[in-house]
């Protein structure tokens, strides 16, 4: 099976693109694929399923999907109608909202669970409006455009983050403490160096803290043990390399940084229940597990 394919940005000039779900979701399901960018999906109408990393998230009018790149992720949808925000990290940096404001808002998740916002009825006219204006600012280029759109899209993410928390799915925002930058600043260095560092000593080395001192803010912090939340990591990949590749188990374990293939056979058994051979086997469409 092919590894899915990694969608491009269908806006290479100035990094954004507004697009339709009717455009780019028609009513045969679309294979699963990996995204270069962060997309924003706000259903309005239409039902179905949205696959994400091998979870199951329902599609329904109100729904709003915040994707991160290489996420692979498959709509299985009828009929369904609402826009989709397409942005790329320089543009989203650069424009928007800086990673660390991104990261407290908690829309986009690089891995893990990735729950919908479900969006209350009366705060849809104020993010249709956001819309409206995006579409505007395309049509006609005026003087500092990124610079508008960059102001309508944190705009957009504002009353998005306000919803999720009005649904009880998100806390306030708090200034970020030294222990809270530590960890984002691991999350963001688990997700580059995952293939190449396995231990919580490694990373602790490169952000200039014990690996017990980590251990006990990560935990406190998230309620994780620092040590599962970089197997995750790795798991999440191996089984995204298990569904969509022809790799063999010797091989997934090298690219992920296992010199000794049995190593990652006995790692993986561990933490999936089955083994590497045996999930391959399960594995069908769509892609849920």
């Amino acid at each position: 099976m092919p590894q899915p394919p990694i969608a491009q940005l269908p806006s290479p000039e100035g990094g954004f693109a507004l697009k339709t779900m009717r455009a780019l979701h028609t009513e045969a399901p679309e294979p699963p694929h990996r995204h270069a960018h962060y997309t924003i999906i706000w259903v309005q109408q239409g039902q179905g399923t949205h696959f994400i990393d091998f979870k199951a998230y329902p599609i329904a009018p109100g729904t709003l999907f915040f994707l991160s790149p290489d996420q692979v992720h498959q709509v299985v949808a009828q009929q369904v109608e609402g826009p989709v925000l397409l942005l790329s990290p320089d543009f989203l940096f650069t424009h928007a909202l800086a990673p660390e404001v991104l990261a407290q808002l908690g829309l986009f998740h690089q891995a893990g669970a990735c729950e919908p916002v479900r969006l209350p009825p009366a705060q849809a006219p104020t993010l249709a409006q956001v819309v409206l204006a995006l579409e505007a600012e395309l049509a006609v280029r005026q003087p500092y455009h990124n610079e508008a759109l960059g102001a309508l899209l944190r705009l957009f993410m504002l009353h998005s983050y306000r919803a999720k928390r009005a649904g009880g799915q998100g806390a306030s925002p708090t200034p970020a403490t030294k222990t809270a930058r530590l960890v984002q600043d691991f999350k963001r260095l688990v997700e580059t160096q995952y293939r190449q560092w396995h231990k919580v000593g490694d990373f602790a080395e490169r952000l200039y803290v014990s690996p017990d001192y980590l251990t006990e803010i990560f935990k406190a912090e998230t309620g994780q043990a620092a040590k599962e939340f970089i197997q995750d990591r790795i798991m999440l990949e191996a089984k995204r390399l298990a569904h969509f590749t022809q790799q063999t188990t010797k091989e997934v374990a090298y690219q992920l940084g296992f010199d000794d293939p049995a190593h990652f056979s006995k790692f993986f058994k561990n933490c999936a229940g089955v083994s590497f051979s045996e999930f391959k086997e399960q594995q069908g469409q769509p892609f849920v597990h």
